[in-house]
C-alpha cells in the first residue's frame, strides 16, 4: 500500500510496516514458494478482501484445510498466484496458505 508516497507492507490483518523499514535477505532456494508455483499461474487480481464472516479458512496447496489459522472478516489480502486445488479456484495469500474464491468478496 502507498500512503502519502510512502509505500508500505501488510504483516497482519490490522498492522504495516514502512518498506524503507524492511531488509530483505536471500536464504537462497525457496522451495516452498516454488512448490506453490506448481500449476498455478499468475493472479487475475492483486488483492482479495474476505467476506464479513468471523474465519475465513485458509488451505495448504494441497487442498488441506490450515487448523489453526485463518483470515479475519472483511480483510485485505495481497495474492500473487491462483491455481484451481481439489476443484476449487484459490488464491495465495502467503507461503503454501491459500484462500478459496468462493470465501471472498
Amino acid at each position: 500500500m502507498t500512503l502519502d508516497g510512502v509505500d508500505y507492507y501488510q504483516v497482519s490483518t490490522t498492522e504495516w510496516v514502512k518498506a524503507s523499514d524492511v531488509s530483505v535477505k536471500s536464504t537462497g532456494n525457496n522451495t516452498n514458494t516454488e512448490a506453490d508455483a506448481v500449476g498455478a499461474e499468475k493472479s487475475d487480481v492483486n488483492k482479495v478482501t474476505t467476506k464479513n464472516v468471523n474465519i475465513t479458512p485458509l488451505y495448504t496447496r494441497d487442498g488441506q484445510t490450515i487448523s489453526n489459522r485463518g483470515l479475519g472478516r472483511n480483510s485485505a489480502w495481497a495474492t500473487d498466484l491462483m491455481k484451481t486445488i481439489n476443484g476449487a479456484k484459490m488464491y495465495r495469500v502467503a507461503t503454501n496458505e491459500w484462500v478459496k474464491a468462493s470465501d471472498i468478496k
